[in-house]
């Protein structure tokens, strides 16, 4: 994964805390080559452990 990515299960994650619409999330995380993600139970659990139960918005790429 790029700097600043978390990786888990072989899939990226860019976990931001910038505040913003969801349409200029999706943009940022396109211009990140990456794309809005939705998570599964498991891994929401994994992100909250690596960062606490904040918000964020997250991007993934494969």
């Amino acid at each position: 994964c790029p700097e600043a990515w978390v990786g888990y299960r072989r899939v990226c994650y860019y976990l931001s805390r910038d505040e913003g619409t969801w349409e200029q999330a999706q943009h940022r995380c396109s211009e990140l080559g990456a794309s809005l993600a939705v998570l599964s139970d498991e891994e929401m659990g994994f992100l909250f452990l690596l960062r606490g139960n904040v918000d964020y918005w997250l991007g993934l790429r494969r």
